[in-house]
């Protein structure tokens, strides 16, 4: 089915809490102990860490020799600031070491880390780059084709729905990375190279809008002979993405109506008039 879409504004979507902004998960074997976990208060106000754990594993301290978990509590985020996670050669310097002797791994039950509310078990973010890992998913997670260790890449949060991997080097690198759709793989850039940032650098204050860049379709899928899910690359208004007029679909068919997914949203639910076998 192709669809056309003629209208769909995006959203800015700014996250409101401290988010996990940027994850070195494969060092390179000429450059060991760099793994680093960075992250970034996108709101105009300082953040303490109360309570709060960044995590590997649901199971901390377990059977497995590989799960850790750091303590975030003490720490404070200034506004628009980072703060920096991670293994003895990092620089700049660490605020808080990941553990002597652990690291994250590159695929499998640990390739995701997550910030806890170890009081309430509350997640406050979570960034995943294997669907297989064991504490859970935000969307879909972010897969990075091409990173080996004699290749290291990082995966970074967007300033902005539109930002790229170019952009963030560019025209977005000093707008923070508050972008936050809650979607992995859609909140996510691949960097050609990384580029952690502890408390002492300077603040990026966050990108807000307005958006001007309009939504692209990335997929469209059949789910029956009445329903269209249509995914964007980014979040889109609610409102406009769910009023069946803004979509149009040839072939005789009309769209009845449009359902904006309220967790993953960059998705939308078309229902359709019956489509025969064909082409539309």
């Amino acid at each position: 089915a192709l669809v056309s879409i003629m209208l769909s504004t995006a959203t800015a979507q700014v996250a409101n809490h401290v988010v996990i902004s940027e994850v070195f998960y494969l060092a390179p074997t000429t450059a060991p102990n760099t793994e680093f976990v960075e992250l970034y208060n996108p709101t105009g106000s300082d953040i303490a860490l109360t309570n709060l754990s960044l995590q590997t594993e649901i199971v901390v301290n377990s059977s497995n020799a590989g799960s850790w978990h750091v303590n975030l509590g003490g720490s404070i985020i200034k506004a628009y600031g980072y703060l920096l996670v991670g293994q003895s050669a990092v620089s700049p310097a660490p605020d808080l070491p990941i553990p002597a002797g652990k690291g994250l791994n590159n695929s499998g039950p640990r390739a995701a880390v997550r910030i806890i509310n170890t009081v309430t078990s509350a997640v406050v973010d979570l960034v995943a780059w294997d669907g297989a890992n064991t504490l859970g998913l935000e969307g879909t997670a972010y897969t990075a084709a091409g990173f080996t260790s004699s290749n290291p890449k990082s995966i970074e949060r967007k300033a902005k729905s539109s930002s790229t991997s170019s952009s963030m080097h560019d025209a977005d690198s000093l707008l923070g990375n508050g972008y936050d759709s809650n979607d992995n793989s859609l909140d996510f850039v691949l960097h050609d190279a990384p580029y952690p940032q502890n408390s002492l650098s300077a603040i990026e204050q966050p990108f807000t809008g307005p958006d001007t860049e309009a939504p692209t379709v990335l997929a469209l899928q059949q789910l029956s002979a009445t329903s269209i899910l249509v995914q964007f690359n980014e979040a889109v208004d609610s409102a406009t993405a769910s009023t069946a007029s803004n979509y149009v679909l040839n072939g005789g068919v009309t769209v009845n109506a449009a359902a904006r997914s309220g967790a993953q949203p960059s998705r939308v639910t078309l229902t359709t008039g019956t489509m025969a076998p064909g082409v539309y």
